[in-house]
């Protein structure tokens, strides 16, 4: 599982590597296409080479993001993390409505969070998380909103080929236990 990740590293920073090298079962050269993930309390690892240095990286970013999602699901970072966004909320409602018009919110992107999003991007997300259907987003609306604007699609598209019943998944609730991640990191 996910939670059970404790550590990746790139490189040959492990002992099994440092035999293969010696065994000359792998080019000392190879280094960078190596990295290893370290679980279950660093008690179990598991040795990878990706053909090039970018899929490596590929890798080692997502299994990184994956386990940073976990945690802060974990720790109840998402308080913190609705906290954040309900502040900007705040400051961006000049009326003092309690909601943001399609304008504030728009400006609250802009100059705010320094955020660009295509006009028919931004008009599908805003329906999206305009549930009362007004026009205008509630605080928890806007949440919502921010929610759907920095979901990884990418991420999400993936997960669900390399999960068993990927495609019963939300985008919300989608995961990938150790065997699942292992096998994807094997094929891709």
């Amino acid at each position: 599982r996910i939670k059970d990740i404790d550590e990746v590293r790139s490189g040959f920073r492990s002992r099994t590597f440092d035999q293969l090298v010696i065994n000359g079962s792998i080019n000392a050269s190879e280094e960078d296409l190596a990295f290893t993930i370290m679980y279950n309390n660093h008690r179990n690892e598991v040795h990878l080479m990706a053909p090039d240095v970018t899929i490596r990286n590929l890798w080692i970013v997502g299994v990184h993001h994956l386990v940073d999602k976990h945690a802060h699901k974990s720790q109840r970072h998402l308080t913190t993390e609705e906290k954040w966004i309900l502040n900007y909320f705040r400051e961006a409602d000049k009326d003092r409505s309690n909601t943001l018009s399609k304008r504030e919110c728009r400006k609250l992107l802009t100059d705010s969070l320094n955020v660009k999003v295509p006009d028919a991007v931004f008009e599908q997300l805003f329906r999206k998380a305009d549930k009362s259907q007004e026009g205008l987003l509630s605080p928890e609306e806007f949440v919502g909103f921010f929610h759907l604007l920095t979901q990884r699609k990418d991420l999400y598209e993936i997960m669900k080929q390399y999960t068993k019943n990927g495609r019963s998944y939300s985008i919300e609730n989608i995961h990938m236990n150790v065997d699942e991640l292992l096998s994807f990191l094997r094929i891709v």
